[in-house]
């Protein structure tokens, strides 16, 4: 099969565009992210495509993580503002909420939270003897 996998009407191969390009990017650009968000945060990558699950898991934490080429920039030019008019003895943190949802969203910096919590250790899980 073609890599988009479809055939056009006269029997022949669609050739991949960029927009099959760009989903394969996108696609290694967000397993990154997970690799990456696992490591920082102790935790590990379901690797489960197709099966509703968390991108990452750890002992206290679930996390869906997401890398995107064009992602709003509201959260981090927030939490930017707040760096600059704050100090670093507090944890810096953007809410949000729009109408109609019943909770807030919170947002900060993984590497402010790491500097609050440090990294966070999964416990090794006891062998059970046969």
């Amino acid at each position: 099969k073609s890599p988009s996998g479809s055939l056009l009407p006269h029997g022949k191969r669609r050739l991949p565009g960029p927009r099959a390009q760009s989903m394969t990017d996108g696609r290694r650009r967000g397993k990154d992210a997970e690799r990456q968000v696992a490591q920082r945060m102790s935790g590990t990558r379901t690797k489960i495509l197709g099966i509703p699950a968390p991108d990452v898991e750890g002992t206290w934490f679930a996390a869906e993580v997401k890398s995107y080429a064009k992602a709003p920039t509201v959260p981090r030019d927030q939490l930017i503002k707040l760096c600059a008019i704050t100090g670093s003895e507090r944890l810096r943190l953007f809410i949000f909420k729009r109408p109609g949802w019943s909770d807030y969203i919170v947002c900060a910096f993984l590497e402010e939270f790491q500097e609050w919590f440090g990294k966070l250790a999964i416990p090794q899980k006891e062998k059970k003897e046969v």
